[in-house]
């Protein structure tokens, strides 16, 4: 009986069309942590992704991250890449366990490019000189891959059925915002400060699984902590502390 690793594994490389700029990458790929049944948090004997009860979604391509350093320390000095490590630092304060988590693109492939390497954010050295992740500010390719990824990304959660998901950048939450007529509010984000004025951090109680209830919260994406974190407010509290209490709050209702 195939396990829920592989059908997502299957799902993902049944899709056969790519735009031509766009190079899949899914599964049985080690370059990436952030892909649709890439190598994350999961159990690779039993591939189970329904035990974890955190899905952590971003939109751009991450390079390798070294899950085998961080199921052996359980905490956030392994810095491996700036972001990596800033996720790691945000999900502890938050109260959340890495292992208890599954990460994921919304996007299934990366982007061929002669864009120098010294440019982009948040690679090593061990990528080739020619691949570029979808960032935040790139167009999706077309609308039929779009809405593909969209399909993939609702079978990934059917198959998970995550109790919270935590959304790293508006660009993110813009992709997911049709997931839902709930998520309506996260189409046309511009900046943190409106998400936080107009209370729109989170998202309660989505239908998205069948028989399980799931809540979103959205999260400054770790590359570009730095610029934005200022920014977010919660109650008194502003800044890094703003955003982890909005965390700890979500953590708490929705009893991990």
């Amino acid at each position: 009986m195939a396990t829920e690793l592989q059908l997502l594994v299957d799902k993902v490389k049944s899709y056969t069309w790519y735009p031509p700029d766009i190079r899949p990458l899914c599964g049985d790929s080690t370059e990436s942590l952030f892909f649709p049944a890439g190598p994350g948090m999961y159990d690779r004997e039993e591939g189970r992704l329904s035990n974890k009860k955190v899905m952590v979604v971003c939109d751009q391509y991450s390079p390798q991250l070294n899950v085998l350093k961080l199921h052996g320390v359980r905490q956030d000095t392994v810095r491996t890449t700036h972001g990596w490590s800033e996720l790691l630092k945000t999900l502890i304060q938050g109260g959340i366990d890495p292992l208890e988590c599954f990460f994921t693109n919304y996007l299934l492939g990366v982007r061929e490019s002669k864009v120098p390497r010294s440019i982009m954010p948040d690679v090593t050295a061990r990528r080739s000189p020619r691949r570029e992740g979808l960032n935040p500010g790139d167009p999706i390719p077309l609308s039929y891959f779009r809405n593909h990824c969209r399909d993939i990304f609702q079978f990934t959660i059917e198959l998970q059925r995550p109790r919270l998901i935590l959304v790293l950048g508006l660009r993110a939450a813009s992709l997911l915002s049709r997931l839902h007529p709930k998520l309506a509010i996260w189409q046309n984000l511009k900046t943190y400060r409106n998400v936080d004025n107009y209370y729109q951090s989170i998202v309660r109680d989505l239908p998205l699984a069948s028989n399980q209830l799931t809540t979103l919260v959205l999260l400054v994406h770790p590359v570009g902590k730095k610029t934005h974190i200022s920014t977010r407010k919660n109650g008194k509290s502003t800044g890094e502390a703003a955003e982890i209490k909005l965390l700890r709050t979500v953590v708490a209702n929705c009893k991990l």
